[in-house]
């Protein structure tokens, strides 16, 4: 970029004084010459003849003298305050700008991005109606627009399918929510035979199962989706409860979301009202101690109820709005600030206790401050510019208090090595005493 040259100026103007013209000075013949002084000549007989007008010249001499010296004093000054703007000019116009939000992507598709996020956003203002499915394919279609909706949606169909054909074939109530939960936990966790009319074969439907490579999507992020676990047959902890849910959501089945460290399961009531816990990254009927008893849940945390509590529909939504900002930044980066504000305000409205949200809002300010301080490094600015760059402190602190609502909230890191230990401690107890007995108990619920 070309640098503007400017041209500052000033004009010393001196004040012109007339000088007397000894030379031709005549005195006038008529006028008697005055006698000097006895006292004056012998005072000035030290310093050669008396001549009346060198004094006066002297005078006037000394008078041009100090208004040049005023002059030049204005000068010096002038010239410092001009050397003053040209040092501020420079600092403040020449030195290369910093940019405190990172640069726009342009990679296409951003528009299905903020179509889903309207749409997202009138499901839990009240202008759209409120579905998990429609609101799980938002997602999973703005990251990835080749996926049809009609074939994820006839596929979750065909699951309800054979989830209410098998009810009815066990004899079990169809309005039951117990036996429509433990249907569908059946579905996903073990093999199925369910007979059709005109059919001479059943269908069978096969156990889904723990997608263990790359589980949280860091080198493909579809392995997050509900799309993926329905064209494999494996996934994680993300898209297995809401595959899970989806069904439940298909044939009336009343079931929640919950949270714990870097996990999601399901929960749901059984006939009793007493809350129940599937692990369906290992076919289990789990236990919320066996949760806290691993090590990361904190009594901050269970008092935030950031873990281990049932989400609310619309919750579940707001969830969604995270999914479709998670798969943003992994296309795009942080480098939307609209985008980013609008759907984390849209969250904090029904959620604000949602973990996910203020990671997102953390990383979003980290990514921004680590962009300006790489650019304070390239120009090679003082660390003292830098604390006086009242946006870059702004961001500082943004960061901090971010992280430090986290903390309060009491969240903990679990490294992914520690979670894919806990995770095989889970299929563990999956075929643990507490799991089978738990499905006994709950299978004579149903016959009740």
């Amino acid at each position: 970029m070309a640098i503007p040259t400017l041209y500052l100026s000033s004009l010393l103007a001196f004040s012109q004084v007339p000088v007397i013209d000894i030379a031709n000075s005549v005195v006038h013949a008529d006028l008697p010459q005055p006698s000097k002084p006895k006292a004056l000549i012998r005072e000035l007989s030290n310093v050669g003849s008396y001549d009346p007008y060198s004094s006066i010249q002297q005078q006037n001499n000394q008078r041009v003298m100090a208004d040049v010296d005023a002059h030049l004093s204005q000068s010096t000054s002038h010239q410092k305050r001009v050397n003053a703007l040209i040092n501020h000019a420079a600092t403040e116009f020449y030195k290369p700008q910093i940019r405190y939000s990172l640069p726009l992507s342009r990679k296409p598709g951003k528009e299905l991005f903020y179509e889903a996020l309207n749409e997202l956003a009138g499901m839990l203002k009240g202008g759209e109606p409120v579905s998990l499915k429609r609101a799980v394919y938002l997602v999973e279609h703005a990251y990835d627009p080749t996926i049809p909706f009609d074939h994820f949606d006839n596929n979750i169909k065909e699951a309800a399918s054979h989830i209410l054909m098998k009810l009815d074939q066990d004899g079990f109530d169809a309005s039951d929510n117990l036996a429509k939960n433990m249907m569908i936990f059946r579905y996903m966790a073990d093999t199925l035979e369910v007979k059709y009319e005109g059919i001479e074969q059943p269908v069978i439907t096969y156990p889904m199962s723990y997608d263990f490579d790359d589980f949280w999507g860091r080198r493909d992020y579809s392995k997050m989706f509900v799309s993926k676990l329905i064209r494999d047959g494996t996934g994680q902890c993300h898209s297995l409860p809401l595959l899970y849910l989806l069904i439940a959501e298909e044939i009336g089945a009343d079931a929640n979301l919950a949270f714990a460290p870097n996990h999601s399961y399901i929960k749901f009531k059984d006939s009793y009202g007493t809350w129940q816990s599937l692990e369906l990254t290992a076919g289990a009927i789990s236990s919320e101690n066996f949760i806290i008893q691993g090590g990361f849940v904190k009594s901050e945390a269970l008092k935030s109820k950031i873990y281990l509590e049932p989400l609310t529909k619309k919750q579940l939504i707001a969830q969604t709005v995270n999914d479709l900002v998670l798969a943003y930044t992994r296309k795009y980066g942080h480098d939307d600030d609209d985008f980013f504000k609008l759907s984390t305000s849209l969250v904090y409205e029904v959620f604000p206790n949602n973990i996910t949200t203020h990671q997102i809002l953390a990383n979003y300010y980290l990514d921004r401050l680590n962009y300006v301080i790489r650019q304070y490094k390239e120009h090679e600015f003082s660390k003292e510019q830098f604390e006086q760059d009242q946006e870059a402190q702004s961001l500082v602190a943004s960061v901090k208090g971010a992280n430090k609502y986290i903390q309060k909230l009491g969240y903990a890191d679990m490294p992914e090595e520690v979670y894919s230990r806990w995770l095989e401690s889970v299929k563990e107890k999956a075929s643990g005493q507490y799991s089978n007995v738990k499905m006994e108990q709950l299978n004579d619920l149903i016959k009740k």
